[in-house]
């Protein structure tokens, strides 16, 4: 690889779906960093864009499908599924992308929430690439990640406390002792320039408040008025659902986004590591909650496809109906007619009958 092309800096956004990622990475834009022109269009759940690579986004995808994932399952990514063969052709996918990137620029932002789930496969792909990386991880408060997605998705807000852990969880830990920086997106929204100049300063990158990039940013594409839920930190205290180690950790993540220096100290250190621990811990526990949530997702669309064959069936009966009662009404128009009168009087004549064609009334009463 020539010398030129290991200078490239790829600045990669981790964090958790529902906690600003989106808007911070657009910011980025300030400070010189190219998201590529292959985006993710914009969405109902996310009117100013998502701000994600097209292609990265469908491979992240298809990755978590192949091994039996998805962005919002209970249980984590094991190293030994990221070992499978099949995986080779995910990255060398990876590797051909990021290069078609940095053909086209020497910094490149890439923003994923997923990446923080896939954090070994990707990290393998940076480093095959030979690129200066840079991590930075938005944090929000997870009452208010688990109270969007709720929402959004209808998730319980337990569900959504135990994805947040596990999202940022991978975050901090894949990039210790890397180049990171953590910035909150609450305290980021008080004050933008002192947030990007502080995530410039941690990843390298210029400021420049004159840029007329910062202006565009704050008068033309930040709104106040998208953040539906804000809480506050001391608010997890008073939500019973809240796990204990969602609590830890994110005074863990509120603690580093007061600093500018990547590595934690000794206290956050250990509190990272207890909840990692206790969380590897949970696996078992978190298995048999993906597999109770399928059980409920497979039962819940089976009740939706006999709703369905249900409500085929009653629609047939009420077409079935309406065409017999519109057969009765033309009987009765038959009936009334002096065609059926002349008939009627004539057979009786001919044949002596006392009540012909009763057979085909619907009544008892004799016409004549």
């Amino acid at each position: 690889m020539p010398a030129s092309e290991q200078q490239k800096h790829l600045i990669v956004v981790l964090g958790m779906h529902r906690s600003g990622t989106s808007l911070i990475t657009r910011g980025l834009q300030v400070l010189g960093v190219s998201l590529g022109d292959r985006l993710l269009p914009v969405a109902g759940d996310n009117p100013r864009g998502f701000w994600e690579d097209l292609e990265v986004n469908a491979l992240n995808i298809a990755l978590l499908q192949a091994l039996g994932h998805d962005w919002h399952t209970f249980t984590p990514v094991l190293p030994e599924e990221l070992a499978a063969p099949g995986v080779k052709a995910f990255k060398l996918r990876a590797v051909e992308i990021l290069r078609d990137r940095f053909a086209a620029s020497d910094c490149f932002g890439l923003k994923d929430p997923r990446i923080a789930r896939l954090f070994p496969f990707w990290e393998d792909v940076f480093t095959h690439l030979r690129v200066r990386v840079g991590y930075l991880i938005v944090s929000r408060n997870p009452l208010s990640v688990a109270r969007s997605l709720a929402k959004r998705n209808g998730f319980d807000l337990e569900r959504g406390y135990y994805l947040w852990r596990e999202h940022m969880l991978g975050s901090l830990v894949g990039t210790r002792n890397r180049d990171r920086i953590v910035t909150d997106y609450d305290r980021f929204l008080e004050d933008p320039p002192r947030e990007l100049k502080r995530i410039a300063r941690g990843l390298g990158l210029h400021f420049n408040p004159d840029d007329p990039r910062l202006s565009d940013f704050l008068t033309r594409f930040l709104d106040h008025s998208l953040r539906h839920n804000h809480h506050r930190a001391e608010d997890l205290a008073m939500d019973n659902s809240v796990p204990t180690s969602v609590a830890m950790l994110y005074q863990a993540l509120c603690r580093l986004s007061l600093q500018d220096a990547p590595a934690e100290d000794a206290a956050i250190a250990f509190t990272i590591e207890r909840v990692r621990a206790g969380h590897q811990e949970a696996y078992p526990a978190l298995r048999y909650m993906e597999n109770c949530d399928k059980k409920i997702t497979a039962f819940t669309q089976q009740v939706a496809q006999l709703n369905h064959d249900l409500a085929e069936h009653q629609a047939t009966i009420m077409s079935l109906q309406n065409q017999v009662s519109q057969l009765n009404r033309q009987l009765g128009t038959i009936y009334s007619s002096g065609s059926w009168r002349t008939a009627h009087v004539l057979s009786k004549i001919l044949f002596g009958f006392k009540r012909p064609f009763a057979w085909l009334r619907p009544s008892k009463a004799d016409p004549v």
